[in-house]
């Protein structure tokens, strides 16, 4: 399986938020995307603020290991949007620009959640 781009966790386990890696949004999505096709679920994508810009957070059920991955992006007003290539990400990606401002470019369906 392909949970090798972020922290590898388990359910019960803290985790200091110290200790994410904060990837580039190409290397994180691609890590993404590779991990859910290889069989892993996207549990959260959330957005929040981080420094000067949106920091964007992705826990994946890891099934190569039983636990979770856990990676982190800093994303300007716009990145490029996973839910073509990740229906997963569909609803996450519209919530994220809904609380956010944040552009998913190539987002099929960008409405509001609520």
């Amino acid at each position: 399986m392909n949970s090798d781009f972020g922290l590898k966790t388990f359910n019960c386990e803290p985790v200091s938020i110290d200790k994410v890696p904060v990837l580039p949004w190409d290397k994180m999505r691609d890590g993404i995307v590779r991990s859910v096709n290889d069989g892993d679920r996207i549990i959260s994508l959330f957005g929040c603020p981080g420094g000067n810009a949106i920091r964007i957070y992705a826990v994946l059920s890891a099934s190569d290991f039983g636990g979770f991955t856990v990676a982190a992006s800093d994303v300007g007003e716009r990145y490029d949007a996973l839910t073509p290539e990740c229906s997963q990400a569909h609803y996450f990606e519209r919530e994220i620009a809904e609380q956010w401002g944040v552009r998913p470019e190539g987002h099929p369906w960008l409405k509001p959640v609520r």
